[in-house]
Formats: C-alpha cells, structure tokens, sequence
C-alpha cells in the first residue's frame, strides 16, 4: 500500500518536471503551466483512488477469506473432536447364573477404545433371536480399563444377542455384538440330587425294614 503511493507521487513529480521542462521550451506562461501540473495532479489523483479502492476491494476479500478458513477449521476441529466412537473392544459373556426365582442374569464384559476420550457413557441392549431389541443398562464412563453390565430376567434355553456401544455428544457410534444361549448345570445338579434321594430313601427303608424283622425275630 504504501509503496503504491510513493510509485504514485514519483509519477506525479516526473509529469510535473516534464510539464515544466516543455513549457520552458515551448515558452508558455506561468498560468498555463499551473493549469498543465493541476490537470497532471487531477489525473495521477483519480489514478490514485481507484488504485485504494481496489486495495481496499482487495484485502476486503482476503479478510472474508481468513474469516471462512476460520469457520472451517473449527468446524473440522468440532467433528473430529466429536465424532461418533468405533466399537467397544473385547465384548464377551463373563458369566451366566441362575437366581433363586429360576431366571438367570448374565453378566457382560468389554474394553474401552484407548484413544476416545470424549466417550460419556456405554448402552447395553439385549433381543431375543428374531425379537426386537430391549435396552438392558448404561453404564457411565469412569476411567476404568475394563467395564461390566449385568441382564437380569432371562429364561433358560433362549438364544439372546447381546450389543454395546460407546456414546459421546456427537451421538452413538459403532456397537459390539455377542450371541449366546442362556444355560446352567443347575437342572442336571437337581436331577443328581433327585436320584440321589431316592436312593437314600430306599436305603433309609430297606433298613428300617432289616430292623423290624431283625427285633421280631429276636422277640419269637
């Protein structure tokens, strides 16, 4: 900008000297070479202003430029810093136990993503194979290595598909699936138990019977 305006002036002062130099020359009066310098000024002048408002125009643009690359810079900043999480690692069944009312709970497994730190919290869901599904619990981000969420009220022989995923403020990402059949060694520990009363019921009375004949016959 401001090297424009010196090139300017130097052009005006370089119009002025020839202007001078041919009135000499030429013999012309002082008034007229006073009107010649102040037609000179008037042009370099107008030169001049449409040279700023260009200028002007110019850095105007590169301003609205710098604004937008602003703008879409924190708005890229904004989605990477809050883009949906991937999948939780490692998600497993750690246990299948059945309660005293005969349903059973299963109790779930998994592992963070160590590179999401913007994760709020963990949604567990569980169906039925063919079902809809049902949401079993959300368990709050704490900081942890590992994280555990228990399904309570399952029957035994079902086939149910298990889902977790990650949650942050862009919204849910990518959930972790596990499929497993809901079963116990409970029904075959009872029926051992059943057999095993039995057993001793026919001892208890085969015995007492022994006695009976045993005492009679001491009595003949």
């Amino acid at each position: 900008m401001h090297r424009l305006m010196i090139t300017l002036i130097s052009v005006l002062c370089f119009f002025a000297a020839l202007s001078a130099a041919a009135g000499e020359e030429n013999g012309t009066s002082p008034e007229e070479r006073i009107a010649s310098l102040e037609e000179n000024l008037t042009f370099v002048q107008r030169q001049l202003d449409v040279a700023l408002k260009r200028t002007t125009n110019l850095l105007e643009q590169v301003g609205s430029l710098e604004r937008r690359i602003g703008q879409l810079n924190a708005s890229l900043n904004r989605l990477r810093e809050f883009a949906s999480p991937s999948a939780p690692r490692d998600f497993y069944v750690e246990s299948i136990r059945r309660g005293s009312s005969g349903n059973y709970t299963v109790t779930l497994r998994w592992k963070p993503n160590p590179k999401e730190e913007r994760v709020t919290r963990y949604v567990v869901w569980y169906a039925r194979v063919g079902e809809e599904y049902e949401f079993a619990e959300s368990v709050n981000v704490t900081g942890r290595s590992t994280y555990r969420a228990t399904v309570p009220g399952l029957a035994g022989g079902e086939q149910i598909v298990f889902k977790v995923f990650a949650q942050n403020e862009a919204g849910p990402g990518d959930p972790s699936y596990r499929e497993a059949r809901i079963q116990s060694r409970s029904p075959f520990l009872m029926n051992r138990l059943k057999l095993l009363g039995t057993a001793g019921g026919v001892v208890v009375v085969v015995v007492a019977v022994a006695w009976y004949l045993r005492r009679r016959g001491q009595a003949g």
